[in-house]
């Protein structure tokens, strides 16, 4: 929220304040088309992540194909690393350009407390999982980022593996009726 608030004001700065905030160099073309590939490539991967979140949501399963293959927060990075900064191009505000590092900065807080929560280490695959893939920045491995990681581990982590491939949550069998009951009370739906 304090990257929204910020963005807001931002923008307000931009359009009262013209002569102030608005970057006069490069051409205005050339922010132009940078800010519309940027929307045009963050988009699409926000959409698919959230569709991806959602499907296996219910099923309280870690996904670790298609965007989830190139990112470990791929709905964090299309906004952080590609529409905030697409959104700042085509506005070609200095302000506004400044949005993306603040919802980094938040998105560090809050993840580093996402990581100390009870049964965030127990899934399987997880650890080998965070040491293979980005946490924001969607590059795909080159082969070397983790130590320990197979290479087999990490074609089957490459874009062009199965669409969607989901983990098992959990080793030990749930012995509830209801999948909701058997999720952490931080991680139930209201």
């Amino acid at each position: 929220m304090p990257a929204v608030a910020y963005a807001a004001a931002a923008g307000a700065a931009t359009y009262t304040w013209p002569d102030v905030c608005l970057l006069r160099w490069p051409p205005p073309a050339v922010f132009t088309t940078v800010g519309v590939i940027l929307l045009a490539i963050g988009l699409p991967m926000w959409m698919t992540a959230v569709i991806s979140v959602m499907r296996a949501y219910d099923r309280d399963e870690l996904i670790t194909s298609g965007v989830f293959a190139l990112v470990r927060h791929p709905v964090y990075a299309a906004w952080i690393v590609l529409n905030l900064p697409g959104i700042a191009l085509l506005f070609r505000s200095w302000p506004l350009m400044l949005t993306p590092l603040l919802a980094y900065t938040v998105f560090k807080l809050l993840i580093r407390r996402e990581g100390r929560l009870p049964g965030a280490a127990i899934r399987p695959g997880l650890l080998d999982y965070r040491a293979r893939v980005n946490e924001v920045c969607p590059i795909p491995d080159s082969g070397g980022r983790a130590e320990g990681a197979s290479a087999a581990g990490r074609k089957a982590l490459t874009p062009a593996a199965t669409p969607l491939r989901l983990l098992p949550a959990s080793p030990l069998p749930d012995k509830r009726s209801s999948a909701t009951a058997a999720r952490p009370a931080w991680l139930r739906r209201p």
